[in-house]
């Protein structure tokens, strides 16, 4: 382009010299340079600010898993906490119910041995008072005030048929046996007494040897209450089930008296 190439120019203006030309050329590609730095500082912009938003976008992509992991394992932790509560409760629940059920079965247990212990009462009852009766019988049969006197009957025929001494013989003789026999059927000896019954009733804490009153009539006089037990686990509702129907002499058991030394131990 030369000099004269001046769209600018009009007519009767002087022509530009080639400095001015040149300077103006010059100008526009300083401008042209200008706008290309300030278009490539804004392209790098961008392209800075773009990174740092894929920079920013990986971070959280990368915080979200991280963030994601302990809530899933509290939300683990929070079932299995559920579970096992809910595991324990049915365990209770279970426990409870087998401990009610050994206690309704030890209540019907002691029922109807309370039962039976009635009904053994009452028989040694009539059975005492039917001989009490035969005794006073007896007696009043012996008494020599009983015996008719016939007047005229010679002297040897108006003494008594039982003699003085054979008389007071049976008066000491008939409430001595009737003490013994109220003795045997209400009495007992109770000994070789276990750990497990010394911890559970009082009365057998001290002493070796326990003279109690039966809350029966009869049976047997002795009572040796380690040959019920059925092996060191043995609890306290079972030995009672195992003692059957004697087994009113550790429920609630009358001691007499304590021996300190067992007199039937060999």
């Amino acid at each position: 382009m030369s000099r004269f190439d001046n769209t600018e120019y009009q007519p009767g203006m002087p022509l530009p010299s080639r400095k001015e030309t040149h300077a103006r050329k010059k100008g526009k590609s300083k401008k042209r340079d200008e706008l290309k730095a300030q278009e490539q500082q804004r392209l790098q912009e961008q392209e800075r600010l773009q990174e740092q938003q894929r920079l920013q976008e990986q971070q959280r992509s990368q915080e979200e898993p991280q963030q994601a992991e302990p809530d899933q394992a509290a939300h683990l932790r929070e079932l299995q906490t559920a579970r096992e509560e809910s595991r324990q409760q049915d365990l209770k629940a279970e426990r409870d119910a087998a401990q009610l059920q050994q206690l309704n079965a030890i209540r019907a247990e002691t029922r109807r041995q309370l039962e039976l212990q009635s009904t053994q009462e009452a028989a040694p009852r009539q059975e005492l008072q039917a001989a009490e009766e035969q005794v006073a019988a007896v007696t009043a049969v012996l008494t020599p005030t009983d015996v008719p006197v016939d007047p005229d009957v010679e002297e040897e025929e108006t003494e008594p048929v039982i003699g003085k001494w054979t008389y007071r013989l049976l008066l000491t003789f008939v409430p001595i046996l009737l003490l013994l026999v109220i003795a045997y059927g209400k009495l007992g000896y109770v000994h070789q007494v276990p750990d497990l019954v010394r911890e559970n009733v009082s009365a057998y804490e001290q002493g070796e040897g326990f003279l109690i009153l039966k809350p029966w009539w009869f049976g047997p006089p002795v009572y040796k209450l380690d040959s019920y037990m059925s092996g060191p686990d043995t609890t306290f509702p079972q030995y009672q089930l195992k003692l059957h129907d004697f087994s009113a002499i550790v429920d609630q058991p009358i001691v007499l008296w304590r021996f300190q030394n067992d007199f039937l131990q060999p």
